[in-house]
C-alpha cells in the first residue's frame, strides 16, 4: 500500500514550448502557435508526420505513448516507433487523444504519422498538442506493465492527461481506496448459509456440544 511508481516523459519539449526543438517532419513542414504543432504537407504521403528522436531506450521494454491529434479529415493516425506504430481511426473537426503501447522496433525514434493518402492535398495542415512517451517495464517491472487503458485511467489525472518531466503516476494506498469506494456501490447477492440462524424455528437444526440448548424469544 505505501508503494509509489514514478514515471518519466522521456518526450523533451512535448507540449511544444520550445517551438520545434527537437522535433524533425516527414513530407511536411512544421510550425507552433499557442503550443500546437502544426504539420503542413509538402507532399500527400502515407508517412506524412514529425519525429521525436529518443536516445537510451532500451529494446524490448513496453511503452506507452500518447498525443492529442486535430485532423481535417477523418482517417488513421500512427503512433510509436518508427516502423512499429499502433494505427487509430479519428473523426475530423476537434482533438481526439491517442494512446498505444508499443515496444521500439528498429529504430529508437518517436513519431506521429497521419494517413493524408485520402482527401489531404499539398498545403493542409493537421495540428498535435500534449505528446507523451513513458517506459513502463522501467516503471512498474517487467510483466507487471499496465494495459493501455489502465494508463489512460492512470493519466487522467492530470491536466490534458499530459506532464512534462518525472511524476508519481501510481500510489498503490490511492488506488485501493478508489476501488474500495468504487466495491461500496456495488450490489452483490449474498446466501446465509445457516438455516434457522435467527433461531425462529427454536433448536431446529442445531445440536448441543457439552451443552443443552433451549430457545426463549429467538
Amino acid at each position: 500500500a505505501d508503494m509509489i511508481l514514478n514515471g518519466t516523459n522521456l518526450v523533451t519539449n512535448g507540449d511544444f514550448s520550445n517551438g520545434t526543438t527537437g522535433w524533425s517532419a516527414n513530407f511536411a513542414d512544421l510550425s507552433v502557435v499557442n503550443g500546437e504543432m502544426i504539420v503542413t504537407l509538402t507532399e500527400n504521403n502515407v508517412s506524412s508526420g514529425i519525429h521525436r528522436f529518443n536516445t537510451d531506450i532500451p529494446a524490448g521494454n513496453k511503452f506507452y505513448a500518447s498525443a492529442d491529434i486535430f485532423t481535417t479529415y477523418a482517417g488513421a493516425v500512427k503512433i510509436g516507433f518508427l516502423n512499429n506504430f499502433d494505427t487509430k481511426s479519428v473523426p475530423a473537426g476537434q482533438y481526439n487523444k491517442i494512446s498505444a503501447l508499443r515496444s521500439m522496433g528498429e529504430y529508437n525514434i518517436f513519431t506521429i504519422y497521419h494517413d493524408t493518402t485520402g482527401a489531404y492535398v499539398i498545403g493542409d495542415t493537421f495540428k498535435i498538442k500534449n505528446a507523451l512517451l513513458i517506459d513502463l517495464t522501467a516503471t512498474f517491472g517487467k510483466g507487471n506493465e499496465p494495459t493501455v487503458e489502465q494508463m489512460d485511467e492512470i493519466m487522467s489525472k492530470f491536466e490534458n492527461s499530459w506532464f512534462d518531466g518525472t511524476k508519481n503516476i501510481f500510489h498503490a494506498s490511492e488506488t485501493l481506496k478508489k476501488q474500495i469506494a468504487i466495491d461500496a456501490r456495488t450490489e452483490f447477492d449474498a446466501k446465509n448459509g445457516v438455516t434457522n440462524g435467527d433461531f425462529s424455528n427454536g433448536t431446529n437444526g442445531w445440536t448441543p456440544h457439552d451443552s443443552t440448548l433451549s430457545v426463549t424469544n429467538n
